[in-house]
């Protein structure tokens, strides 16, 4: 252990790199700080925003410590949004299945031949992969197998697609006994006629399973446009597979940009955007210098593509996302996805683009992975030397680039959980971020990356 990374969460950052900036996404409207260049107040002050949430409603976070979906209200809880975890989003999704939610059997009906009691609502039984199932409109919808030990059961309810923009289906499934899987038992479909049988394969995800494996998967199938808008989603479970849970079907309706959803449910409403929520330092007051250090602890929901990440077309390939940047003058440091390179990069350069130094994060990761990372930028021995730590393994590092920071720069503005002002926001979840002007060891850093991924949270190592 090296000295000064000791305490838990917060207080070990402070002990360890006593850094000019430090933010944690359960108190996400204030930072921990010294302002600008070293000096000023402790508390900075940070704006948390959304553009396209409206208040009077509730929305859905995700609780990593429990594994369970929050529900918290914009009017008086808006300050909770991120949750422990951090939650953004890229902003595009809206689902419309909201008002389906509070309806008996989500509004599915069983398809001939499959047998009508095998189609299951429950008055009071809510799905476990919510906290506090009481104040939500959703009751747990059971499809039993046992029923018809020869046909598989198949549900549906109508639900129009768009003659231009493609759409996507996903709900959450487990079977009574969580250790199996809906993988070659559970499939989804979007057919132009009532009563058709026929469904795909969809992309299924296993949700967190530390500390408490729950057995819950998103699963989710892509509907492309058609002039052709009328026609029915179905959910199909394979004969005499036991007793399958359903919950949360959403229909995600607005963009046709977004990746594969894995954000669990969104609003309770039927029209409510998910929002892009971001949060940022209220003034100019963090400025960039020619030595400094940026570190953060971060989960990416979705796997690598190496691991069977695909987008709205099937594709494996990521859009770009942004996770922090601090623009000073002319100069910038970003977090972010590359949609070049398909895994997450922090780029040290220019405004116009220009990166003095790009480091790559690995490129392969499961779904739900946590990471740490520390990047580093020094004067020594009369180098330049950029470095990226991740997880406690130094993955990159630049060498006497051509550019650098200057020492002196204009302070700028800090965003978290996007690349910029109205930037693209992240399709991730961000619980710390800390940021310093001062030097800081390469031993030190390589392991305060390895402390930063035991703080990242959903991973079951929280200290």
């Amino acid at each position: 252990m090296i000295p000064g990374i000791e305490g838990t969460a917060l207080a070990s950052l402070l002990n360890a790199a006593k850094p000019s900036f430090l933010w944690d996404a359960t108190k996400a409207g204030s930072a921990l700080g010294t302002g600008i260049a070293g000096e000023g107040n402790m508390l900075v002050t940070i704006t948390n925003e959304d553009t396209q949430t409206i208040t009077g409603w509730s929305h859905n976070i995700w609780d990593p410590s429990i594994n369970q979906i929050r529900t918290i209200s914009l009017d008086t809880e808006a300050e909770k949004i991120f949750g422990p975890c951090g939650e953004f989003t890229d902003g595009l999704l809206t689902n419309s299945m909201g008002s389906v939610l509070a309806t008996s059997k989500h509004g599915f009906a069983v398809v001939t031949p499959t047998v009508s009691g095998a189609l299951i609502a429950h008055a009071t039984n809510y799905p476990d992969i919510l906290y506090n199932g009481s104040t939500w409109h959703c009751k747990v919808t059971q499809l039993d197998t046992s029923l018809d030990v020869v046909n598989a059961v198949v549900i549906e309810k109508s639900q129009s697609r768009s003659s231009t923009l493609i759409r996507c289906f996903q709900l959450l499934v487990r079977h009574d006994d969580a250790a199996t899987s809906p993988e070659g038992n559970i499939e989804l479909g979007w057919n132009t006629a009532a009563g058709t049988r026929t469904t795909t394969t969809p992309v299924f995800r296993k949700l967190p399973t530390s500390p408490i494996d729950r057995g819950w998967f998103s699963a989710t199938i892509v509907v492309p446009f058609n002039a052709v808008t009328a026609g029915y989603i179905s959910v199909k479970a394979a004969a005499n597979t036991g007793l399958w849970h359903i919950a949360y079907p959403q229909w995600y309706s607005k963009a046709a940009t977004m990746e594969r959803v894995t954000r669990l449910a969104g609003p309770i409403n039927s029209t409510d955007a998910r929002g892009q929520w971001q949060v940022h330092t209220t003034n100019a007051e963090l400025r960039l210098g020619s030595a400094g250090w940026l570190a953060a602890s971060f989960v990416l929901p979705d796997p690598s593509v190496s691991n069977g990440h695909v987008d709205y077309t099937d594709t494996g390939n990521y859009k770009f996302l942004g996770m922090l940047n601090l623009d000073c003058g002319l100069y910038r440091m970003r977090l972010s996805m590359s949609d070049t390179y398909d895994h997450p990069v922090v780029s040290l350069g220019t405004t116009a683009g220009v990166n003095f130094a790009y480091l790559d994060f690995p490129a392969d990761w499961e779904p739900f992975h946590a990471f740490g990372m520390v990047c580093m930028w020094e004067i020594s021995g009369g180098s330049l030397y950029a470095i990226l730590y991740v997880n406690g393994v130094k993955v990159d590092s630049a060498v006497d680039p051509l550019d650098w920071f200057p020492a002196t720069l204009a302070p700028g503005t800090l965003y978290v959980g996007t690349s910029g002002a109205a930037g693209t926001s992240a399709e991730a979840w961000i619980s710390r971020v800390a940021y310093g002007r001062n030097r800081i060891g390469r031993t030190q850093a390589r392991t305060l990356s390895r402390h930063l991924q035991k703080l990242a949270r959903g991973t079951g190592i929280e200290v």
